[in-house]
């Protein structure tokens, strides 16, 4: 959320709720063309890898509370 507001994508209002203020630019949507099921498998076989690490970075530093 801050990343959007560092980009005025968005405003947050206290109490309110965060709302859109701008759309990103087309260029920014566009993650890769997926024309095939050659395309769609490697999208996948890259979230599968990024998400994972996320996920295992997240659990090394969590905190016990």
């Amino acid at each position: 959320m801050a990343r959007l507001r560092e980009d005025d994508l968005i405003m947050s209002r206290r109490g309110s709720g965060s709302y859109v203020i701008k759309k990103p630019a087309s260029n920014v949507l566009k993650f890769s063309p997926l024309s095939s099921i050659s395309d769609i498998q490697l999208c996948y076989e890259f979230r599968a890898n990024l998400e994972s690490e996320a996920a295992g970075i997240a659990a090394s530093r969590r905190t016990s509370t």
